[in-house]
């Protein structure tokens, strides 16, 4: 039963964070995706570092866009400077 308990306070924490911080809703691979878009990258570039076809980067980058609710680069860059993801 405490095991339970436990478990339960972990999962609503877990759903807090998430909720404070909407970027943990993003793959690892997506986060990867996130920062270099962040920083300027073109997709082009992430798929040369990342060794992914420039298809899968975009297909990251529209997830992203669609999880975190964001309709452009700028806004993408906000959120990654507000979550202190990177400095200018």
């Amino acid at each position: 039963r405490p095991y339970l308990e436990s478990r339960l306070q972990e999962m609503m924490m877990d759903r807090t964070m998430s909720e404070r911080n909407p970027v943990q809703a993003l793959t690892t691979r997506e986060f990867e995706v996130f920062t270099m878009l962040a920083i300027g990258k073109t997709v082009q570039e992430i798929s040369a570092l990342l060794h992914l076809s420039s298809k899968t980067v975009g297909a990251h980058h529209t997830s992203i866009m669609k999880k975190l609710e964001l309709k452009n680069s700028a806004q993408l860059a906000r959120l990654a400077l507000i979550w202190g993801l990177v400095r200018l």
